[in-house]
């Protein structure tokens, strides 16, 4: 694989940001651009516990990728915001939560946020917060909506790892899913000769930073601390809209059933179609002369 590092901004106005970065789907992390924030002044470990910790929240683990029954399961273990926030400022864990909207579950959370002015269509009713514990991950996948993203750090580290989808193939993408099965960090070109030729980003996440991941763009989320952070979603595009929703659908009506109940036959045929895909994929690139990472 071949990465490079994510432009930084410290500001950027609309115009710059449309021409340079939106209009190429193009990431791009912005220092500034949640200073303002009420959230990025107040929302800490210590006040979300003191403010929120009796509410009793849903967690999920690794397991989310298994054929079975926690197949994309998001509430595996139950337990109170005070204990998880606790346990996971304190020592590594696996729990996450994981797409918790705060506009549904503490609405009067929502006037803490300040929306970019830099495209149009947020949808404010999706202010969607992720948490982890040191050492939780989260593989390549894109978000199934196919909307612009823009996550920012509130506490804590995280890496991302960035790879556009035109290159899924490469990342040995799994049909009717949004998942891949590459590991950045830790290569397998025996194992994944394709993904030898993807070209993508990384860039480390600092508390206040906000990093704009274009539509359908993979990502791959490693925290490097106890840590959390806020996702606003915009779509701008109706084809995308349309996308994203024939996306969800196909996932609904096929790969929840299938999964129910043919479990490991459905994952096994899942990921044998993801390598012919890939390696197809690869003798096109190198026929055509492509150069790829030794």
């Amino acid at each position: 694989m071949d990465l490079k590092a994510v432009d930084i901004v410290e500001n950027i106005t609309r115009q710059d940001f449309q021409h340079n970065y939106h209009q190429y789907q193009k990431p791009l992390l912005i220092k500034n651009l949640a200073h303002t924030w009420p959230a990025s002044q107040k929302w800490t470990f210590d006040w979300l516990k003191k403010n929120y910790g009796h509410l009793t929240i849903p967690l999920c683990d690794d397991r989310i990728r298994n054929a079975g029954k926690n197949y994309q399961v998001r509430d595996v273990q139950m337990m109170s915001f005070n204990e998880y926030l606790t346990l996971i400022e304190t020592q590594p864990s696996t729990l996450r939560m994981f797409l918790y909207n705060i506009a549904q579950h503490a609405p009067e959370l929502k006037k803490d946020i300040v929306y970019p002015d830099l495209m149009d269509g947020f949808n404010e009713r999706f202010i969607y917060t992720f948490f982890g514990g040191k050492g939780s991950r989260v593989p390549f996948h894109y978000d199934i909506d196919l909307g612009s993203v823009f996550h920012t750090q509130i506490e804590g580290k995280k890496r991302f790892f960035l790879v556009s989808n035109e290159q899924a193939a490469l990342l040995y993408h799994t049909p009717f899913t949004v998942q891949a099965m590459v590991d950045p960090t830790q290569p397998n070109y025996k194992k994944f000769p394709a993904s030898r030729y993807v070209k993508g980003y990384d860039v480390t996440l600092d508390p206040g930073d906000t990093l704009y991941i274009p539509s359908g763009f993979f990502h791959h989320v490693e925290y490097l601390s106890g840590a959390f952070g806020v996702s606003l979603r915009a779509h701008d595009q109706w084809l995308n809209q349309i996308k994203g929703l024939q996306r969800i659908i196909c996932h609904a009506a096929i790969d929840l059933p299938c999964n129910r109940f043919l479990g490991e036959q459905w994952k096994d045929w899942k990921q044998k179609k993801s390598f012919k895909v890939a390696h197809r994929e690869m003798k096109r690139l190198e026929l055509m002369g492509y150069d790829r990472v030794s």
